[in-house]
């Protein structure tokens, strides 16, 4: 359902870039259909997972949540023990639409702001590494870009501690910090 009459049900988290949060899922397999495992955890800054978006705890949701988890529970970012709980649907107690859990950390990802029109942003971590061969990437396309003539791609690099597939460029940052302090 939609906004009951009377009402008002804000949403929680509010804000154009939380509501336009990147949703397409991804699943990697290697040449045996196996399932590649990877893991959202880690790609927030530590700052921002530690800090900046902290959720309520699940009393403050079961109570004050008129619906949540949004249309798609499993991308919401909620854990396990609000899976089937849909909200109060009591909007005379009850007044947000909690459809993201603002400590998930894919949605940390998305809320820190590009520096530009064309940015990439972390996703998930393989733990490991992978071995030669074919891999199949299934995507489920749910982000629009038509609209305003966006491309998406995916790409599967190295990283280090400084970011990017190379320690020269963190090595040269420290290099110049150290010389000029």
């Amino acid at each position: 359902g939609g906004r009951p009459e009377g009402y008002t049900v804000y949403y929680y988290p509010c804000g154009l870039v939380a509501r336009s949060k990147f949703n397409d899922t991804f699943l990697l397999r290697d040449g045996n259909n196996n399932v590649v495992s990877w893991t959202s955890q880690g790609v927030a800054w530590r700052s921002n997972a530690d800090k900046k978006y902290m959720s309520k705890d699940e009393a403050w949701l079961r109570n004050n949540c008129y619906k949540l988890g949004g249309p798609n529970f499993d991308t919401s970012g909620f854990g396990e023990s609000l899976r089937g709980f849909q909200g109060t649907m009591d909007a005379t107690k009850s007044r947000y639409d909690c459809w993201q859990n603002v400590e998930d950390e894919n949605f940390n990802v998305w809320m820190r702001a590009a520096t530009g029109y064309s940015f990439w942003k972390l996703h998930k971590i393989i733990d490991g590494d992978l071995k030669a061969g074919t891999y199949t990437l299934e995507i489920g396309s749910n982000f629009p870009v038509a609209a305003f003539g966006g491309k998406k791609g995916f790409v599967l690099s190295n990283a280090t501690p400084f970011g990017g597939n190379s320690l020269a460029l963190g090595m040269s940052y420290l290099f110049v910090g150290v010389l000029f302090v």
